[in-house]
């Protein structure tokens, strides 16, 4: 490529000097020609200090003008070799986004050529060379992951703590892959954000082996384990053992680090846990798998259950598989067959008619007053978990908000298990939808059988719970002397003493004294400031913003609070991602090539623009 051009920066015509608030940005101080001139231009500052507002009116004005000659100069720096590259570079980066394969990038190029964009030709610089290849556009997909991951790896650097997540998962051929994200924190303004790391594939699958992978990824980017406080999983047991674990190995090189259990996951096991209890809920999820299958194996009856709803005025819905690694995915079938119940009784009665022995089967279990009543049982009560499952799944959760929907949850179940609901339930519905005909029960005109309803019955403190203090959200309405004195004392014993796992030990991460001293004065300056304690987040931004001297021990605190692993989510969305990747088609692609792939449509922003909510 030629030789890059030499900035030439000129004045507007009148002007001979630039005031410090003149400088366009990137460009220093040392970009004024000559040292005897800076005399002149401090003098020149000093004296607009005391100007008048018109001066400075003027002043602003005229940094306007330069910027916008700053903005042509380096224009007219960029060769047409440099635009050329820009969009070839653009190109992978939207066939990475688009999820095409790079080897559509040569006839791509050749697309934009014929269309007449302009500057491509330029790509070819020999006879011999050229940017249009399939080569290229691998180099240029690792110059685009190589910015992402520095910018990555300079934000855990800057990080005062760490928490790691882990899942691990198997890709389209059965490889072993692992990934890992991280929460870090920005020391500045105390703002949150979860960053991805790596997709890797994996040889040992032992507490050993993946400890190792994790290491690897740490040392790889300079991290040190002694800023590592959590770990978060979805509770395997290769993850969470004590003893040969990952979380075990890890405690070995940091016994400060705080396995958490991914909340999604521990949610999703209760509810499977408790229905597996109670045997006509289990016979319930048996039953909508059979359905799934009757009318996947048929198209004919799918198109015939279709008709049915249409004639009977009812939305025409598809019956819904359960799958045990999707959380709470028996909502979705559940509320297909709600929908749909009196055609698919319609239905089956039909197909029973037509001596079919799989409808009678799933007739003779559905046609009865418990398999209905536990339809609008469960109408009722899967909303509200599912939205607290919904809510453990965000990125912006924080202990305060994961604390206050488990609470809200709790309150909803026990308020319909009491009969304190402010508004209709389904099972109130369920008593008018049956009716009593000739001594036999009847669902919109369909006869069913009585079957004696099932006996439902509903079924702690932690760590966790201590953090939510730190929120501050009941501050008004408490003892300001003794709020949350009994929990920061009780994270203090974890956070500010030190901590052992087998030969291990590690030093206090805070020192506990200031921290209780700075818990007084900051719930004084959050009373008489009346800062906003409806998020934890923005919370602790003004607090660091405006007193950060004055708590710099009890920000640290904070700042672990909001980097906790509450959840695996970015990990089970990075698998999302790895499936749409690796397909049928693209099932032998390099597992650096696919990581890269993944580490840019995670971003989704081209590494040259801003993301919103950076850093």
């Amino acid at each position: 490529m030629p030789p890059a051009k030499k900035m030439k920066f000129s004045l507007p015509r009148g002007q001979k000097t630039l005031t410090s608030m003149q400088f366009p940005t990137g460009l220093s101080s040392e970009s004024s020609p000559e040292e005897g001139d800076t005399a002149n231009i401090r003098g020149e500052n000093a004296d607009a200090e005391s100007n008048n507002d018109e001066t400075n009116h003027r002043d602003s004005i005229q940094a306007q003008s330069l910027s916008k000659e700053m903005n042509v100069a380096v224009a007219k720096m960029m060769t047409d070799h440099d635009v050329a590259l820009i969009k070839a570079i653009k190109t992978v980066h939207w066939l990475a986004n688009e999820n095409l394969p790079l080897s559509k990038f040569e006839s791509m190029m050749d697309f934009l050529k014929d269309i007449g964009t302009p500057s491509l030709h330029f790509l070819q610089v020999g006879n011999r060379i050229d940017y249009q290849s399939y080569y290229s556009a691998n180099e240029f997909l690792h110059a685009i992951s190589d910015v992402i991951e520095e910018k990555t790896t300079e934000k855990l650097q800057k990080s005062p703590f760490v928490t790691i997540f882990a899942d691990e998962s198997t890709d389209i051929c059965n490889k072993k892959r692992m990934t890992m994200t991280a929460r870090i924190i920005n020391p500045e303004n105390s703002r949150a954000q979860t960053v991805f790391l790596r997709d890797i594939e994996y040889e040992s699958g032992t507490g050993e082996g993946l400890t190792s992978e994790i290491t690897k990824e740490l040392k790889l980017r300079n991290i040190s384990l002694s800023k590592v406080l959590g770990f978060g999983s979805d509770g395997a047991s290769v993850m969470t053992g004590l003893d040969k674990g990952v979380i075990g190995r890890l405690k070995e090189l940091n016994p400060h680090i705080l396995n958490i259990h991914c909340m999604a996951h521990r949610l999703a096991l209760c509810t499977a846990q408790a229905a597996n209890g109670i045997p006509a809920l289990k016979r319930y999820q048996e039953f909508m798998t059979k359905l799934f299958y009757y009318f996947k194996v048929s198209a004919d009856r799918e198109k015939e259950v279709h008709k049915v709803q249409a004639l009977l005025d009812h939305p025409m819905l598809k019956y819904k598989e359960i799958h045990a690694v999707r959380w709470l995915s028996f909502y979705d079938g559940l509320e297909t067959i709600y929908k749909t119940l009196d055609p698919l009784l319609t239905y089956l009665h039909n197909r029973e008619a037509k001596k079919d022995p799989k409808a009678k089967g799933l007739l003779k279990q559905m046609a009865t007053t418990q398999f209905i009543y536990i339809t609008y049982l469960m109408m009722d009560i899967l909303p509200i978990v599912m939205r607290l499952c919904l809510t453990f799944q965000k990125d912006d959760l924080d202990v305060a908000r994961a604390k206050i929907s488990v609470d809200s949850c709790l309150h909803e179940l026990e308020a319909f298990k009491e009969g304190k609901t402010f508004h209709t339930t389904f099972v109130e519905q369920f008593a008018s939808d049956i009716t009593e005909v000739d001594d036999h029960p009847e669902f919109k005109g369909h006869r069913i059988h009585k079957v004696p309803g099932a006996n439902f019955q509903f079924p702690q403190k932690s760590l966790m719970d201590a953090f939510y203090v730190l929120s501050m959200r009941t501050i008004n309405f408490s003892d300001t002397e003794t709020y949350g004195v009994e929990e920061v004392n009780e994270l203090l014993d974890y956070y500010g003493t030190s901590k052992s796992h087998k030969s291990a030990i590690s030093q206090p991460v805070l020192c506990a004294e200031k921290v209780r001293n700075q818990w007084m004065l900051a719930k004084q300056i959050v009373k008489s400031a009346r800062y906003p304690t409806d998020r934890m987040q923005d919370l602790w931004e003004l607090l660091t913003k405006h007193h950060k001297e004055d708590l710099d021990e009890l920000i640290k605190l904070a700042q672990i609070a909001l980097t906790l692993p509450l959840h695996t989510a970015s990990c089970e969305r990075v698998f999302s991602q790895q499936n749409i990747i690796l397909t049928k088609q693209r099932n032998s692609l390099a597992p650096k090539i696919s990581d890269r792939l993944l580490r840019v449509r995670l971003r989704k922003y081209h590494p040259l623009v801003p993301c919103p909510n950076a850093w």
